[in-house]
């Protein structure tokens, strides 16, 4: 059975939304190991100071790595040297946890990647970060692009059920959009860069 089908009969048997002329998820080329664990550490650092630690403790964190400021994008930079962030900054920054955690599973922190009806484990990846190792090595590009295609196909249904003004607790919107940020950024989307990634449906 293809990834497309086992996708639509996983959402089917929970009684979501599919859209069957969706096209399949595929990729010819994934981003390293080495700038998928960068990017974590990034995205961490800037979910943690959304989250209330202070600025420098996050740069400092960067800087332990190697990464401040070259891993870190312009909206990623303007935010952590903003001493007064707005709301909706600060909102949007904490989000990216859900991010941070496909990415933790892409490179192994996860044994698995669970479905997106529910917010990730900040304590848990507080952990995993913190212990990653050095050198990490991608999972197998089968399972990622199996992800990958489930949470395009779980994008839709949210944003179909938007539309519709239907409530669901099958799937966590904001999980899903985010999941499928970090996949897209990690497919090397049209060559997006991380600031740069749209998630069309």
């Amino acid at each position: 059975m293809d990834r497309k089908k086992r996708s639509e009969l996983l959402l089917q048997d929970l009684g979501i939304a599919i859209n069957t002329g969706l096209p399949p998820i595929t990729s010819e080329k994934l981003r390293s190991a080495k700038a998928v664990a960068e990017r974590a550490r990034v995205l961490y650092a800037v979910a943690m100071y959304a989250e209330g630690t202070a600025s420098a403790q996050g740069i400092a964190f960067l800087k332990g790595h190697g990464l401040w400021p070259s891993a870190v994008t312009p909206k990623e930079k303007a935010f952590l040297c903003n001493c007064d962030p707005s709301p909706l900054d600060i909102i949007q920054f904490t989000w990216r946890y859900e991010s941070l955690w496909v990415l933790l599973w892409a490179i192994g922190g996860l044994e698995a990647l669970s479905f997106p009806d529910h917010l990730c484990e900040v304590v848990e990846v507080h952990r995993i970060v913190l212990n990653l190792p050095e050198y990490c090595s991608l999972r197998p590009s089968t399972e990622i692009l199996d992800a990958a295609d489930l949470t395009y196909r779980c994008h839709w249904a949210t944003i179909e059920n938007q539309l519709r003004c239907r409530g669901s607790d099958r799937l966590d919107p904001g999980v899903v959009y985010e999941r499928h940020y970090a996949f897209n950024w990690l497919l090397c989307h049209q060559n997006q860069e991380w600031d740069d990634v749209t998630t069309d449906t």
